[in-house]
């Protein structure tokens, strides 16, 4: 539709021109009449096509706004030039037909399409301003109020949109010109926009006095661009135009002051040719000025034609003419210096070498600034002289031989910077004949020659083939340095972090990390072989060359180093983990955990710290560990004379023997700490080395205080609560010693002594305090069984006692008789006497230990207490004895007392014969004595004392001492006198007769 309708106009010159046709030719239509209703009907059917094409009712719901401005613009368009193309054949029918002229008035032929068009004209208008205030949604104003300034402009859009929205709602066509209701609706929205246009204004002058120059200004009228033309906003800005002419008036004296200050030497970009820069710098200048006076003249006449604006122009006029008679003198100078300078730089030799023997590119710098200047030139459109044109043309050609010549001359100093002294001779041949072939670039060839190409490409092949070839061979030196730094880095020894290992933990970790290392450092030392017979197969060199015996040597020492530079990294990296500063600054963990036990008689290391039967020791692990270290150079075949390995430079190296002494110092003043550490536990050792029952027999009797009958009681309680305190007390500091102890790099596990000592302490005091248990156990023990003895002979003694007659029993008449029965056999009952003296004998045992057995019972009682104290309790029955041990025993005197008054009779006729017993028997002692000093040999017969006469003074003095009594000695012998008299005695003391 949109085509059809672009394509209308099209059609409006063969309308009139037959309208035309119909006025002069027909009879019918050549009336006013007939021609203004057909005139009409085409406008109608014009309006209705435009109609249909603008779509009134969705024009602003389903196109943008620019869209339906588009539209709009284009219905005016066509409709105008139907109006266009009616005056047009309107002359051309008074021309031609001059007595019939078109004599329509317009507005009866166009009132309803001007009607139309002027409808079209303010939905034109509508469209417009919705175009012009959408720009306000993505509007920022910068400056120090931008921020404000943009949220007022935000708000005045959505305001704006908010009226948009409501005049979208309408639900009527605004294209039918009949419908006045549009009139109305745009009435109120134009209303409420020159509001919001007031508004604008005035957030727009702010933003004009917030600019500090003149870009600044310009950007913010870019911005607001279409809006500034409105004419609400445009009279608020009319002085703001003059303030800005003002501004500019000041720019162009800035300029011109930039200008007078820096012509003589204009600050130009770094790599910029000097002369072009300086007019690419005034250029700039001109620009500066230049653009903003173009947009100045499209402000309001009024603004440029005050005398101010005047002058203004008049100082723009004069600077333009001073820039740009700058440039063209700063151009006129640059082709007068460059007139005799090129081809003298062309005459130069390709190459030169500098005193320290490198070479570098010869291309003269004004040559190089001549290429630079040309090319900025001709950038600028700046015409240059032909001779410095054709040097330009070969500007490509200069570039690439002189990259190709930089290359070459890189490579060459590259070489000679980089070749060792035991390289050169291996490539010696290749370096003369590049020497050799640079002296016709020294010398020979310069900037015209011809061949400069071949020449390039026959340097850089010969060059490029010793450089591969010394960076293989160096490439190789590389690798082999990569894989003995690897060694390096890869340091024997290892552990997880923070975890502390048993040793026999560690040693199977220690034997799996140093396997994976030897290996390592097998295959390395393989690939370092094999890398050094690659170089001598690059270099076709004879391995009994010089040349490369000293290379080899060479590489030998950087073998050597790395063997060294390995083993002292592992003893550093080991240092880290025994050295206890080391530790503390790093807070390491101990490496390893050892125990103290006791394994009596001794307190012992498990496993031993130092050295050990079968190299179980600690010290004999580290040996271990620092031997795994050396024997790697064992591991690889040397590499300068095909046989042997590097044991020997290993041993000799000093700083690796160095590095294990140090080693050695810090472990043998660990094991020293852990040794007095030991020592704290030593302290002990009579606790396992005293014999318990020895010790406890040489307590009790150091202790044990004389009882007068040869022996030695118990000690006091308070002796034995102050050798068990001082028990507890020992209990007490080993409980207070530390489990674990962390010594340097070894973590010492105490509890296995620890426990042990406790163990050996609980048995020691159990020994005292069992000693007291059974103290009071056995007392109570043979109390009570002395006791029930007791009981069992005092209650004999009815046998000595004729029962009482009771009373009324004399009166009573005798019992009837009963016939006679067999007499049965009747026992015969104990000897009265010896009932007497068993019952006489058992009350002495209770007057002899009444006393003790009186003072017994509280010492127990504070025995029971004692042990109580320290956590031991006595059984129940033990208990319960010693409570009722004072009533029974009470009663056991008691019943003693009561028993000795019962046989004081008996006691007193039995005391009786004991008198007379005892006062013959003295008779008989004194017959006895007469009898032996009467009998004895105390003489012989004869003066002469002979052996004879021995025998039977023996046999006398042996019947004397243990004989019978018989028909001679009728007394018997001692034996059987001291035998009488104990009997005597023991009688005596039953009775107390003493």
């Amino acid at each position: 539709m949109s085509d059809e309708f672009k394509e209308l106009d099209e059609l409006f010159k063969p309308i009139f021109h037959m309208l035309m046709m119909l006025w002069t030719k027909s009879k019918y239509y050549n009336t006013a009449a007939r021609l203004v209703v057909l005139v009409r009907e085409i406008c109608n059917d014009l309006i209705q096509q435009a109609r249909t094409f603008i779509d009134g009712e969705e024009i602003f719901k389903s196109l943008e706004p620019s869209e339906a401005v588009a539209k709009l613009v284009l219905t005016l368009k066509v409709c105008g030039c139907f109006k266009s193309y009616y005056f047009d054949y309107k002359a051309k029918v008074a021309t031609e037909n001059p007595d019939n002229p078109w004599k329509f008035q317009n507005s009866s032929l166009f009132s309803r399409l001007d009607s139309f068009l002027e409808r079209c004209h303010d939905i034109l208008d509508l469209a417009q301003i919705v175009v012009q205030f959408n720009k306000l949604e993505k509007i920022e104003v910068g400056g120090t109020l931008g921020k404000t300034l943009t949220v007022t402009v935000h708000d005045i859009f959505d305001e704006f949109f908010g009226y948009f929205s409501k005049f979208q709602e309408i639900t009527y066509d605004i294209t039918m010109v009949e419908e006045r209701q549009f009139d109305l609706d745009f009435h109120e929205f134009r209303t409420k926009i020159k509001e919001l246009e007031r508004q604008l204004g005035a957030v727009i002058s702010q933003a004009f006095d917030d600019c500090t120059t003149i870009a600044s200004t310009f950007k913010l009228m870019e911005a607001f661009d279409g809006l500034l033309e409105r004419e609400i906003i445009q009279t608020d800005l009319e002085r703001k135009h003059i303030e800005l002419m003002r501004a500019y008036g000041k720019e162009v004296d800035t300029v011109a002051a930039i200008f007078a200050m820096f012509k003589d030497k204009p600050p130009t970009p770094k790599n910029s040719a000097p002369r072009s820069g300086a007019v690419y710098w005034v250029r700039g200048l001109k620009t500066r000025v230049q653009e903003p006076m173009e947009k100045l003249k499209t402000l309001s006449k009024v603004a440029m034609e005050t005398d101010e604006a005047k002058e203004i122009i008049k100082a723009y006029d004069i600077l333009i003419k001073a820039l740009a008679l700058y440039e063209q003198t700063t151009v006129e100078i640059w082709c007068s210096e460059i007139e005799n300078t090129s081809d003298d730089c062309l005459k130069l030799p390709l190459l030169v070498r500098n005193p320290d023997n490198a070479i570098r590119v010869n291309f003269d710098p004004l040559l190089l600034k001549l290429l630079r200047e040309v090319k900025y030139f001709l950038q600028l459109s700046i015409e240059v002289p032909e001779n410095s044109q054709k040097i330009y043309q070969r500007g490509e050609s200069f570039r690439q031989q002189t990259g190709n010549l930089e290359l070459i001359a890189g490579i060459y100093n590259e070489i000679q910077d980089t070749m060792l002294e035991v390289e050169r001779p291996l490539v010696i041949q290749k370096l003369e004949a590049i020497d050799e072939a640079l002296n016709q670039g020294l010398n020979v060839l310069n900037w015209n020659s011809l061949k400069i190409e071949d020449y390039i490409v026959t340097v850089m092949s010969m060059l490029k083939e010793l450089h591969e070839v010394l960076i293989l061979i160096k490439g190789n030196v590389s690798k082999t340095e990569e894989i003995l730094a690897k060694w390096e880095a890869d340091v024997m020894f290892a552990r997880k972090d923070g975890r502390v290992y048993t040793t026999e933990e560690f040693s199977e970790s220690f034997k799996s990390v140093i396997d994976k290392r030897h290996n390592g450092i097998t295959d390395g030392g393989l690939e370092v072989t094999k890398l050094l017979s690659l170089t001598n197969k690059t270099l076709k060199v004879n391995k009994s060359a010089p040349a490369w015996r000293v290379y080899t040597e060479f590489v030998n020492e950087r073998v050597i180093d790395g063997f060294s530079a390995a083993i002292n990294s592992t003893l550093n990296y080991l240092e880290t983990q025994i050295d206890p500063e080391m530790m503390a600054k790093n807070e390491t963990q101990p490496l390893l955990e050892i125990s103290l036990e006791l394994v009596a008689p001794e307190v012992v290391w498990v496993p031993e710290i130092g050295l050990a039967a079968g190299g179980a020791g600690v010290r004999d692990m580290f040996n271990g560990w620092v031997k795994s270290f050396v024997s790697i150079g064992n591991l690889m075949k040397r590499i300068d004379i095909s046989e042997g390995n590097y044991t020997k430079e290993i041993g000799e190296d000093y700083e690796v023997s160095w590095n294990i002494a140090r080693l050695n110092n810090l472990v043998l003043e660990n094991e020293a700490k852990c040794t007095k550490f030991k020592e704290s536990y030593d302290a002990y050792s009579y606790l396992w080395k005293d014999d318990l029952n020895e010790s406890l027999a040489k307590f009790l009797e150091d202790n044990g205080k004389d009882n007068g009958e040869g022996g030695k009681d118990e000690p006091d309680l308070k002796i034995f609560d102050d050798k068990i305190a001082q028990l507890k007390n020992v209990q007490t500091e080993v409980q207070a010693l530390p489990s674990s102890m962390v010594i340097g790099w070894l973590k010492v596990d105490s509890k296995p002594v620890k426990q042990a000592l406790g163990t050996w302490l609980t048995k020691w005091i159990f020994l005292f305090t069992q000693h007291l248990s059974n103290r009071v156990i056995s007392s109570m023990d043979e109390l009570y069984q002395f006791m029930a003895f007791s009981n069992e002979v005092l209650d004999t003694h009815t046998v000595l006692v004729e029962p009482e007659p009771v009373e009324g029993e004399e009166d009573a008449p005798p019992p009837p008789e009963e016939p006679e029965e067999p007499e049965e056999p009747v026992e015969e009952g104990p000897d009265p006497r010896e009932v007497l003296y068993n019952v006489m004998g058992c009350m002495r045992d209770i007057r002899k230990r009444q006393e003790k057995t009186d003072a017994m019972f509280d010492p127990l009682q504070q025995c029971v207490l004692l042990l109580k104290k320290y956590g031991i309790s006595m059984n129940d029955k033990t208990l319960k004895s010693l409570e009722e041990a004072p009533m029974s025993w009470g009663g056991v005197k008691k019943k003693m007392l009561n028993v000795r008054e019962k046989l004081s009779n008996k006691q007193q006729a039995e005391a009786r014969a004991i008198r007379e017993k005892s006062d013959s028997f003295t008779g008989k002692v004194e017959d006895y004595r007469k009898y032996f000093q009467t009998t004895a040999p105390f003489s012989v017969e004869s003066t002469t004392l002979k052996p004879e006469f021995c025998d039977p003074a023996y046999e006398v003095l042996d019947h004397f001492h243990h004989g019978v009594a018989d028909g001679t000695f009728r007394f018997g012998s001692v034996t059987t006198i001291t035998e009488e008299s104990r009997s005597l005695n023991e009688s005596q003391e039953l009775f107390e007769l003493f």
